[in-house]
């Protein structure tokens, strides 16, 4: 049996190894000519450096991704925290930290939270008592958002501040006002409900396309092929199967069965050529949330660790590219330093030019890092990834689809269909793994 896989993102990836692996003829199209999806870089030619079109944090509870990068032989290429630990900056170099304490694991997370400085006793109490709820699947969000949700469980303002909106915005990439309160409790049952901890985290210490690269030889190996620069443009369905898809103006039919393993603006293009109109009215629920960051390269070190989240500002966070993908940290007498800085579900910031953009950002830094000052900018570089992922909302949330349509041989696979997690690379590839196993039902139904 022969399955085609459009889009060469994360989702189409999972896809593609775990039906190469049970032995189909998988052939897995990607319209541009990196794969990836949000974890591709490209090389900037002004610093002549392969640079990430964005930074991610992977938890433990990418169970999923890391299946796939075992498979692929990448998972090394990821350094993993030795304890759960957070550096928050506030301004005037002031900082807290959140820290997996006295022992490993769920226990030591909770006792971290109750010993988190920035919070009051009263709120750490409630915060743990709503994660013990949380845990407890005693606890559903009906339709609230995030913020409802937590003054409904009497979240204290500092504990929102602190822990739960750095959290929904750099999980979610959506609001805490307009986040679905269900996603939130999904996550926390992710991170704690093993008595291990899931929250352990990993960061990437190459470019974010190493991670991937392998998945042409890994499927050539397994008679199957990866196909770039193959943009897809129509569908053709009769009855109750689709027959054929147009690609660069070629009708495709070769296969038995497809996934469309692409975002929702990508289908919607798609299903408008194709005349189907039920699809095309289901893609308009979802938008894109964007995400911004902002690349410096300076003469000296600000920062001492990993990466760190900034409160109260419109940064949300910053890494240190040269550290981490040192290794072990040691970045001494080296000729410049590199850093990204993250702005999460970033809409405020469509309408600025990118000198606008950079010039908030090196305001905001040197509010939060003194030594910002004296540092001599040696190059910089705005990205601004309009459709970094897609933002699920209170109002689209149930709109979520299976990876199973209505036409037998067409699935779904994304962060944005129904996994139970935000549009995170894990949902992405667990979106993939469940159209292989719908693909496989669909077979033996046959």
């Amino acid at each position: 049996m022969k399955v085609a896989i459009i889009g060469a993102g994360i989702a189409g990836i999972s896809s593609a190894v775990y039906l190469a692996d049970e032995g189909f003829e998988v052939r897995l199209y990607e319209a541009n000519n990196l794969i990836g999806g949000r974890i591709s870089s490209f090389l900037d030619y002004n610093s002549n450096e392969f640079i990430d079109v964005g930074q991610h944090i992977m938890i433990g509870a990418y169970n999923h991704f890391f299946e796939i990068l075992k498979k692929l032989g990448t998972f090394e290429l990821l350094k993993k925290q030795d304890v759960f630990e957070i550096q928050y900056r506030l301004q005037l170099d002031k900082r807290i930290v959140l820290k997996e304490r006295f022992i490993e694991g769920r226990v030591g997370l909770l006792s971290g939270l109750l010993l988190f400085n920035g919070i009051s006793l009263k709120s750490k109490i409630e915060l743990v008592k709503l994660i013990n709820k949380i845990v407890k699947s005693k606890l559903q969000s009906s339709d609230l958002n995030c913020y409802e949700f937590l003054q409904k469980n009497n979240q204290g303002d500092d504990a929102i501040r602190l822990f739960w909106e750095p959290l929904v915005v750099g999980v979610m990439n959506t609001k805490i006002d307009i986040a679905p309160a269900q996603l939130l409790i999904n996550v926390m049952k992710e991170i704690f409900s093993n008595k291990s901890s899931k929250a352990n985290i990993y960061l990437p210490k190459v470019d974010l396309s190493k991670l991937v690269n392998p998945i042409g030889d890994y499927l050539k190996k397994r008679d199957s092929v990866l196909l770039l620069g193959k943009r897809t443009k129509r569908l053709i369905i009769e009855g109750n199967l689709l027959k054929s898809f147009e690609i660069n103006n070629e009708l495709i039919s070769d296969f038995d069965a497809c996934v469309l393993a692409i975002p929702p603006e990508s289908l919607r293009h798609i299903t408008k050529n194709s005349n189907l109109e039920e699809l095309q009215k289901l893609t308009e629920k979802f938008e894109s949330s964007p995400i911004v960051t902002v690349y410096l390269w300076l003469d000296k070190q600000i920062i001492n660790n990993y990466f760190e989240a900034i409160i109260d500002s419109p940064l949300h966070w910053v890494f240190n590219k040269t550290m981490i993908s040192s290794g072990d940290g040691n970045i001494s007498d080296l000729n410049y330093y590199q850093l990204a800085i993250v702005i999460s579900s970033a809409e405020e910031f469509q309408s600025f030019s990118y000198e606008d953009i950079y010039k908030i950002c090196i305001d905001e830094m040197k509010k939060y890092y003194p030594a910002m000052k004296s540092a001599n900018i040696l190059y910089w570089r705005v990205l601004n990834y309009k459709r970094a992922t897609v933002k699920l909302t209170t109002e689209n949330y149930g709109h979520r689809p299976k990876s199973q349509t209505e036409v037998q041989n067409l699935f779904f696979a994304g962060d944005w269909i129904s996994t139970d997690l935000p549009a995170t690379i894990e949902g992405a590839a667990r979106s993939g793994k469940s159209a292989a196993k719908a693909v496989l039902t669909y077979f033996n139904s046959i």
